[in-house]
């Protein structure tokens, strides 16, 4: 919401208190608000890029899952924000990818969770870069370094 300052303070992860998540909140509301779901149905928690409330974006090859049983499975990105674990290996071929809180959010990182790999040990992440912008043009900044 435009000027209100919320607090999302890390207990620890996949807490109910990460800023995706208080978005994804905001969009069920949304939802429920505009009658959009279904008579008795209740959401607590919605995709916020699914809700389109923020973009991901990540490189031209997308986000790509492996399974035993099939190979190139496209996903949407947004499925890379949401609470539930895709199963397989998935990644982002290009390597990266970014949240777009869009114009009316900012946002100060204390703490952070990124779920981590798959079901092989080739899909972990051994390192990455976490970086910042007030506009997914850029410029960057640096705020965490792992590996």
């Amino acid at each position: 919401p435009n000027g209100q300052v919320v607090q999302c303070t890390y207990e620890r992860d996949w807490d109910s208190n990460g800023v995706l998540y208080f978005l994804g909140r905001m969009a069920a509301q949304s939802a429920a608000a505009q009658g959009l779901l279904a008579p008795g149905q209740s959401v607590e928690w919605c995709n916020p890029g699914m809700a389109g409330m923020v973009r991901v974006h990540c490189g031209e090859r997308g986000y790509v899952g492996y399974t035993m049983e099939q190979d190139d499975i496209t996903y949407p990105r947004e499925i890379a924000i949401d609470r539930q674990q895709v199963e397989g290996a998935t990644l982002f071929m290009d390597g990266w990818m970014a949240v777009e809180l869009g114009p009316n959010f900012q946002l100060r990182p204390t703490a952070y969770t990124m779920r981590n790999g798959g079901a092989t040990v080739a899909a972990c992440m051994t390192g990455w870069l976490l970086e910042g912008a007030q506009s997914i043009e850029g410029p960057w900044h640096t705020l965490d370094i792992k590996g």
